[in-house]
């Protein structure tokens, strides 16, 4: 009987030494895939992480002459009649002027050019509205565009006064593209046509933004000497989300401009524009992505900046004011005025020829 019991025993020890071997292995196996599944989900997550850095950034597609959210207009100023009207532009694969942030990947693009006018009521209207097909093709063939140093297009020969050029800028380097846009002289006359070129960069990637921009060139009479500066037309009725302030003028010198920071704040882009140049504490500084509004100095009430000039470079800067507190402060154009810079620049400092 004993030994019965014994045996009973010896059995039950046998087949739970059994039964927990193949638990062990169960329990092992499944940590081992448990293992590998988080290994590579871990893999998959940094890979993806890693491609929204590079190219999910939108702003690695700008332009000096298009934007991808605001109304870019560029009139580019002749002094001399004489002038050739060849105005350049440029498209980089960075969020300029920060040209150190460029793009890993291949940027494409498709660049179309359309002739036009423009009215700062009404916006562009292409010449093919306003004008027959014959009347189109006797256009003077020196409204031309042309890309790097590629083929130059006549707007008159293209069908429709439209032009569409494909694009490319290189992989992992800082190689802007360079847009040569010619008018007719006669644009530098005292009675021009009046003809604007639009540009649309439209990207095969489609994480990065179009951009669009409007581009004239225009007679600039320097018969007086010195610099003004004045609140772009503002129509009687009709509301603004930003301001243009034009300063223009001839001579050499520098000249500052003063504004209400915490009712209007002045456009990032033209602060940090390697371009122009300002006069800060006592040395010229060139414009770059460390000055920004935030870092001026407060007099009262305004902040003010200063730029060194001078027409025989550049004889005109479109300066954007974007809207601060719409909710606090009463933005009716007689109001905005007051925000903005005065229509004689507060100081100007004449520095000879």
């Amino acid at each position: 009987m004993r030994k019965r019991k014994e045996d009973a025993v010896r059995k039950k020890f046998k087949f739970f030494g059994k039964s927990w071997i193949t638990v062990w292995l169960i329990v092992a196996a499944l940590s081992f895939v448990a293992a590998i599944a988080y290994a590579a989900y871990t893999r998959v997550s940094v890979v993806k992480r890693v491609i929204s850095t590079d190219a999910g950034v939108g702003a690695r597609f700008s332009s000096d002459a298009m934007g991808a959210s605001t109304q870019t207009v560029t009139r580019k100023g002749f002094p001399e009649q004489s002038d050739d009207p060849l105005v350049e532009v440029h498209v980089y694969n960075y969020p300029y002027p920060k040209s150190s942030l460029y793009r890993n990947a291949v940027t494409n693009y498709v660049l179309t050019a359309v002739i036009g006018t423009y009215d700062n009521s009404t916006g562009f209207t292409p010449l093919s509205n306003t004008m027959t097909p014959e009347q189109l093709a006797a256009i003077s063939n020196q409204y031309t565009i042309r890309y790097k140093s590629g083929t130059t297009y006549e707007f008159r020969g293209a069908t429709g006064g439209i032009v569409n050029i494909s694009c490319s800028m290189a992989a992992g380097r800082v190689e802007p593209d360079s847009i040569q846009l010619h008018f007719d002289s006669a644009e530098l006359s005292d009675t021009p046509p009046g003809y604007c070129i639009k540009l649309m960069a439209t990207p095969e990637d489609q994480e990065l933004p179009t951009l669009t921009g409007y581009v004239m060139a225009k007679y600039t009479k320097t018969a007086d000497t010195g610099w003004k500066g004045y609140i772009e037309t503002l129509e009687s009725g009709k509301e603004y989300d930003a301001y243009n302030y034009i300063v223009e003028g001839s001579g050499k010198g520098r000249i500052t401009i003063r504004w209400q920071y915490e009712k209007v704040s002045i456009n990032q882009s033209i602060l940090q524009n390697k371009d122009i140049t300002f006069y800060i504490d006592g040395a010229d500084t060139k414009g770059s992505s460390s000055l920004v509004e935030s870092n001026l100095t407060p007099s009262g009430d305004y902040k003010s900046i200063t730029l060194v000039v001078d027409s025989a470079k550049k004889n005109r800067y479109e300066i954007q004011f974007f809207k601060t507190n719409t909710t606090s402060y009463n933005y009716s154009n007689s109001d905005a005025v007051n925000y903005l810079p005065a229509t004689t620049p507060s100081d100007w400092e004449d520095l000879g020829e």
